[in-house]
């Protein structure tokens, strides 16, 4: 297994899975934004919030919340992605935490995509908290910015 080059990932927990975020893809983690639901989006989106007056989409994690479920806002944490001149937000139920990369090592990559998931898997990696799942930014954030 090969070492990771990056020193550091930004990981949040769901449904028993782990998934990750590199650095420079983070641009704040914030607690207690408002959310403003819209009818008739995909069921992992929550709606839009206003994020230091910029008004961006908030996606689910996977398998989290329907629809239907409210949110208790004041507890909220959101983890606010940028990539390029796009900004999304995910909610997080959990606080999110750091791997360092002295203790994760890569088990593979170049991973199938799945047409109907807008989470899309970079690369696997291990930990000694389980399986990571590395995130691919730019492919994420195509799938939410193209209507399919």
């Amino acid at each position: 297994m090969e070492e990771r080059d990056t020193e550091e990932l930004l990981c949040i927990s769901a449904n028993d899975k782990t998934y990750a975020f590199e650095f420079p893809y983070v641009a704040e983690i914030s607690k207690g934004m408002n959310i403003s639901k819209i009818p008739a989006l995909p069921e992992y989106f929550a709606g839009v919030c206003n994020n230091r007056g910029e008004i961006i989409p908030i996606i689910r994690m996977p398998g989290e919340m329907s629809e239907t479920d409210s949110l208790d806002e004041s507890g909220l944490i959101m983890l606010i992605i940028k990539y390029k001149n796009y900004k999304f937000g995910i909610i997080l139920d959990k606080e999110p935490f750091i791997a360092s990369s002295d203790k994760i090592s890569r088990v593979k990559t170049n991973l199938e995509e799945l047409e109907d998931c807008i989470w899309v898997e970079k690369e696997i990696w291990k930990s000694d908290k389980g399986i990571i799942s590395l995130i691919d930014v730019k492919r994420m954030t195509e799938r939410l910015i193209v209507f399919r």
